[in-house]
């Protein structure tokens, strides 16, 4: 399948912020991250187990062809991430918002939050088979979640390094840290009710 293109990126966004779905409808870079642990998930599920994630709910469609467009756009984008996850010869490119930089830089920042909500989202969907093997994969959640803006993070945990880095930076790392994390669960013993 062919890589969602700008404008069907776009025709997506507008949908999850239309009144057809829930107010806590991922946004597109949400979705992007979502879709990401989805495909890195130790146990994959069905589609249809997400759908009432994504949209909040039952989404509201037109009609039934506005329902096929939507959903083929949905899964053509999570086949674009286990697309990416598959090449290691070119970086893993998360979905990022981008917004204006500081008084006087008009050129786009990258707005790495949304991205990684959606991917933790996505984790909470399986957290118990991800906090068994916390010890193992810990080090490379570490950098989604203190890009998330989640506040909430243990005390002692020293993030000085990651609070240093811009978030041009985070690029590499999530590169880094997703690739490992599917990397992971990829070579754990096939027989493991966990593996893919």
């Amino acid at each position: 399948q062919q890589p969602l293109t700008e404008a069907e990126i776009q025709r997506l966004d507008e949908f999850l912020m239309s009144d057809a779905v829930g107010e806590d409808s991922f946004a597109v870079d949400e979705l992007h991250g979502f879709l990401t642990a989805m495909a890195v998930a130790p146990q994959q599920s069905n589609l249809v187990q997400w759908l009432p994630v994504l949209f909040d709910g039952e989404p509201e469609f037109e009609s039934m062809d506005e329902a096929n467009e939507i959903i083929d756009l949905v899964v053509r984008m999570y086949n674009q991430v286990v697309d990416m996850l598959m090449d290691e010869e070119y970086l893993f490119m998360p979905l990022l918002a981008f917004g204006r930089g500081a008084e006087g830089d008009d050129s786009p920042h990258p707005i790495p939050e949304g991205w990684c909500y959606g991917f933790l989202r996505g984790v909470a969907m399986q957290e118990a088979v991800w906090e068994s093997h916390a010890d193992e994969l810990w080090e490379y959640l570490l950098p989604i979640y203190v890009f998330s803006g989640i506040e909430n993070l243990p005390d002692d945990l020293d993030t000085a390094i990651m609070e240093a880095m811009t978030d041009e930076d985070l690029v590499g790392v999530l590169d880094f840290c997703i690739r490992s994390m599917d990397s992971y669960w990829r070579n754990l013993d096939t027989e493991s009710p966990v593996a893919h």
